[in-house]
């Protein structure tokens, strides 16, 4: 069996926790970060897919999955760095999205000459102002559609948590795609939500050098 069909995985030690990870294919690496509240079963189709042509990681962000957020500071760009020294990765493709997007954006910034191409889906951009992005009336809409999954979070009740954000068009399929929404749903329920319940000292980039972007050239 080659490297190209069997599947890498397993726990590489980081920083006061274990960071559980994938890798399938070979060629240029290439990195899956998933999004918030998922983990890298999100990439399930794509893994495969993309493993035809590239070296694919997907890994689960620490406090999801099988990764455990540790009672200790810590920085998700700082992760994916050690992540990658541990797998022996000196340049890769990143395609993250949202959260995935947020941490890549940062890794960049960081490490720009470790990224051969940084691939965004959904992701804000780290320090952009919220009130360029919306009207004060689209802000409050957001704010309504967010008390359910506060009131959930506050009252500590996980399946609340779930309702809720299975009720947000802009993180689940639509009805269109009950599979999709299916899946969704199973992964959202596994969650221990330990993220948002009980989180850990986050230490973001400062500052975020939003305006540091433009420097780096997109290629179509």
């Amino acid at each position: 069996m080659t490297r190209s069909t069997y599947r890498e995985g397993g726990f590489a030690e980081i920083h006061g926790t274990q960071l559980y990870y994938e890798t399938l294919g070979e060629g240029n690496p290439l990195v899956l970060i998933h999004g918030g509240y998922m983990d890298r079963r999100m990439w399930d189709d794509q893994f495969h897919a993309f493993a035809k042509h590239y070296r694919v990681i997907r890994y689960d962000v620490r406090g999801f999955g099988k990764s455990e957020l540790a009672p200790v500071p810590y920085a998700d760009r700082q992760d994916l760095f050690d992540l990658l020294n541990y797998l022996g990765v000196e340049k890769t493709y990143l395609l993250g999205l949202s959260l995935g997007g947020i941490i890549a954006i940062d890794f960049t910034l960081e490490h720009p000459t470790m990224v051969d191409a940084l691939i965004l889906v959904g992701s804000p951009v780290p320090g952009f102002p919220i009130e360029l992005l919306y009207t004060e009336e689209q802000l409050e809409q957001q704010r309504s559609r967010y008390a359910p999954f506060e009131k959930a979070r506050q009252e500590r009740n996980i399946p609340a948590l779930v309702d809720a954000l299975m009720e947000d068009p802009t993180l689940v399929p639509s009805s269109n795609y009950p599979a999709a929404r299916q899946r969704v749903r199973n992964n959202l329920s596994e969650y221990s939500f330990a993220w948002v319940l009980d989180p850990a000292p986050r230490q973001d980039l400062t500052p975020r050098r939003m305006k540091d972007l433009p420097k780096y050239r997109c290629q179509p």
